[in-house]
């Protein structure tokens, strides 16, 4: 009961719901929902259901993210649901807020937005693009290592949103905006780690199942949007919604396209390109317990994580510690990796220089172009300004960090300036550090601009205030005037310490402090237990020397329950469920799914109920509302029998497997079978 298949693990995957969007394909919300309840029925041994993103269109109303909760993920309420976050919720940082943040809020996500699953022994990562419309960030890349690294003998299926170069082929010409700038960073791994067998993303609303070297490169279709196939040689017409079932067992890896509007495999549908199966031994372990995992990649020495309890029941916590092989944290260095489609020219990936016009590409320098008007000037900004307002790069109080910039002048006379600004992740500036101005030489030249973050002692963030979420991070400028000649840009980078190594990193959880006392560099990591208690919300500080990087990683095994829309911890045998971790829209509901076998009556769902205490006992569940939003709220029990007695309410009904129970306030509901 409420999980899947013990002979096989199967997943439903479904991408690019974009609520809000008025575009002339996308469907009602009441379609959608249709949809999905048809693969909830269609599908019942479902392990769980994935969203591979763009959950919403881009809009800074809650209410778009309120509908994909109600009629989509809420939908799915008997099942796991897990998430990719898509460009539309992470791209976003024109809005008023950290959209990383409210796309983990959204998924109820636990740290960052990439983490990874082991369910029934395979391991599934989510790995979105962060930073960038198309770009996998260093960070995340630096916490992927670590997880692959722990995860070789496992079979590996990353779900994220955009394609990779060479594989799925849809919108083939547009070089990154549909594909992974740095699609090269992922191939090279998968070269490395053979166990990695697909690769399953949303992004271009099409179907597509490429098999190449051993490995399924999948394109999930589209559950809302635009229909991305009336285009494609499948000239689909708009009743597509669906998504990608797959299947893995013993001796398999078995992937169909759906078509849920037309309630049909596609392959049945006369698109026999839309199945795969790869044959191998997957390492299925059915009893396996199922483990998350999440953490950081390229923390910096001083750095503060906060991070959410979503899941409850485990009884193993491992925390694990890898070095950096490296000073440099910032994107694109080098500038190698850019954007392009087929109407736009090449825009770099990470990093600003405006005006447009004023550079060029050199594959992989860039060149900033003379200007007539000695008045003018050129801005080339680490990260780009409204990403840097909101998100990036993160930096801790009473640092010292450096800009570096490598180039070649010329003949020389060029002047370049420096600015570092510190925002909050609401976008408040809260400090501008003392500008440097240096004049430029001939030829070819490395500056530095170092400058410290002050204490910040008054300021509120997560450094003053440990239950704060407010976070604090750098943006870099680099300002070049007198541009008679051209300059050449090798490197425009930011870091902390001059080392390439990691020295003496530590991980201190709420006060406890676990080191490392020897270097690490990236392919190398320690292991500590952690306590298996888990708070409803932790923080998370790191701290190194060398080069000042360290990445982590947390493993919680065993994990029973996976927590949407609030926080969770366990106090003893009671379960303690809320408070919203935030509300979206009028959607109030808290979704309680297992992640193994259930054969016993379990709650399932609350609505309009904040928090509530939940003791399961022999033969009946033990209920306390400590904070209900109205009047009234209801629970959700899944139970394949009617109740024997429901205490503390006189309002309740038992319907196909489900008791639903209304209560008020302090009602402590006690339901025996």
């Amino acid at each position: 009961m409420g999980f899947g298949d013990n002979d096989s693990l199967s997943v439903f995957v479904v991408a690019d719901a974009h609520f809000g969007s008025t575009h002339r394909d996308q469907p009602t919300n009441e379609q959608i929902r249709d949809a999905m309840r048809h693969i909830y029925g269609r599908f019942p041994d479902l392990d769980m259901v994935w969203d591979a993103g763009d959950a919403h269109h881009n809009t800074d109303l809650d209410v778009a993210r309120g509908e994909w909760l109600a009629y989509l993920a809420g939908e799915v309420h008997q099942k796991p649901l897990y998430y990719t976050a898509g460009n539309h919720e992470l791209d976003n940082f024109n809005s008023p807020f950290d959209p990383e943040e409210r796309a983990s809020q959204l998924g109820s996500l636990t740290a960052r937005p990439y983490y990874s699953l082991d369910i029934k022994n395979i391991h599934l990562i989510a790995l979105p693009e962060l930073i960038d419309v198309n770009y996998l960030s260093v960070e995340e890349l630096a916490w992927l290592d670590l997880d692959l690294q722990l995860n070789q003998d496992k079979t590996v299926i990353i779900i994220s949103h955009n394609a990779l170069t060479g594989t799925t082929k849809t919108n083939a010409n547009q070089i990154a905006y549909r594909r992974l700038a740095n699609s090269d960073a992922i191939l090279e791994r998968m070269e490395k780690y053979k166990n990695i067998r697909a690769w399953i993303h949303g992004h271009n609303h099409t179907y597509e199942v490429v098999k190449q070297d051993d490995t399924l490169f999948v394109s999930a279709g589209r559950i809302g949007g635009f229909n991305g196939d009336r285009k494609t040689d499948l000239k689909l017409k708009a009743d597509n919604l669906g998504g990608i079932y797959f299947e893995v067992t013993q001796n398999k890896l078995m992937l169909r396209a759906y078509n849920a509007s037309k309630q049909a495999f596609m392959d049945e549908l006369g698109h026999p390109s839309l199945s795969a199966t790869l044959e191998f031994d997957t390492g299925l372990e059915p009893t396996s317990p199922a483990s998350l995992s999440y953490g950081y990649g390229l923390a910096r020495d001083g750095q503060r994580i906060p991070v959410y309890n979503h899941h409850l029941g485990a009884t193993q916590r491992e925390l694990f510690i890898s070095g950096a092989s490296g000073a440099i944290f910032s994107d694109n260095p080098q500038f190698t990796s850019y954007s392009q489609d087929t109407k736009r020219s090449k825009t770099l990936n990470a990093i600003a220089i405006s005006p447009k016009e004023s550079y060029e590409w050199l594959e992989p320098s860039v060149r900033l172009l003379p200007k007539a008007a000695d008045k003018k000037k050129i801005s080339v900004s680490l990260a780009t300004k409204p990403a840097g307002k909101w998100a990036y790069y993160r930096a801790a109080p009473n640092h010292t960090y450096t800009a570096t910039l490598k180039l070649n002048a010329a003949e020389g006379g060029q002047k370049v300036r420096f600015y570092a600004k510190l925002f909050d992740s609401d976008g408040n500036l809260v400090t501008t550090l003392p500008p440097e101005a240096q004049d430029l030489t001939k030829a070819s030249q490395t500056l530095s601009y170092q400058f410290q973050v002050p204490e910040l002692a008054d300021y509120p963030s997560i450094y003053t205030d440990a239950s704060s979420d407010r976070q604090l991070q750098l943006a870099v400028e680099a300002v070049f005037t007198k541009m008679a000649q051209p300059v050449t840009l090798e490197q425009f980078s930011l870091q902390m310490g001059d080392a390439e190594t990691t020295a003496q990193p530590a991980i201190v959880v709420n006060d406890m402090r676990y080191e490392a006392e020897e270097t690490l560099t990236a392919d190398q990591s320690v292991h500590f237990d952690l306590s298996a208690d888990i708070p409803q919300r932790s923080v998370f500080e790191a701290q190194a020397n060398g080069n000042g990087l360290l990445t982590f990683l947390v493993r919680e095994t065993d994990v029973q329950w996976q927590i949407r829309n609030a926080m969770a911890t366990q106090q003893d045998d009671a379960l303690m469920i809320g408070p919203m971790r935030r509300q979206f829209g009028a959607y109030q509901d808290i979704i309680v799914t297992p992640l193994n076998q259930q054969t016993q009556p379990y709650l399932n769902k609350l609505s309009g109920i904040d928090q509530a205490k939940v003791i399961y006992g022999r033969n009946k569940i033990d209920i306390e509302l400590l904070d209900v939003d109205g009047e009234t709220g209801e629970l959700t029990i899944v139970a394949d029998q009617k109740p024997r007695q429901v205490s503390g309410s006189n309002d309740w009904i038992f319907k196909d497997g489900q008791i639903d129970i209304v209560a008020a306030q302090n009602d402590r509901v006690v339901i025996d079978f």
